[in-house]
């Protein structure tokens, strides 16, 4: 289906040198356009003192205590995948995880449509080294 699906990207101004930016460094995520408006996304990792130390796109240091957070605009499913691999599943607006290995990780929405489980919003990965 044309239209489908479209990128969001997170810049810090909208010219084309920010929109640029942000792309090269990953700020970005894919969603299906029909299913629901993607306002209020964002994934992010947190310090153990609770500072954002990246979102997603980034590359951060593996420290202990690190909680990768995610909030959804409505209730969903969320999957979180390490390295390609399901490591975390809930219910809900908000979701955190605490780390405990490096790896690659991103998150994806899913909303039930017709009875049917369907992929909403793919976040790009948080790097954890």
């Amino acid at each position: 289906a044309i239209g489908n699906a479209s990128t969001h990207i997170l810049g810090t101004k909208l010219n084309e040198s920010s929109i640029r930016e942000a792309v090269l460094q990953g700020h970005a995520f894919v969603r299906h356009d029909w299913m629901c408006d993607p306002r209020g996304f964002l994934y992010w990792a947190e310090s153990s003192q609770g500072d954002t130390i990246g979102i997603l796109g980034d590359e951060i240091a593996h420290r202990a205590g690190q909680v990768l957070r995610a909030a959804f605009p409505v209730e969903c499913d969320v999957r979180l995948l390490r390295n390609g691999e399901v490591v975390a599943e809930s219910r809900g607006a908000d979701f955190s995880f605490e780390v405990a290995d490096p790896g690659v990780y991103r998150v994806e929405g899913w909303l039930s449509i017709d009875g049917e489980d369907r992929s909403w919003i793919y976040g790009n990965p948080i790097y954890i080294r």
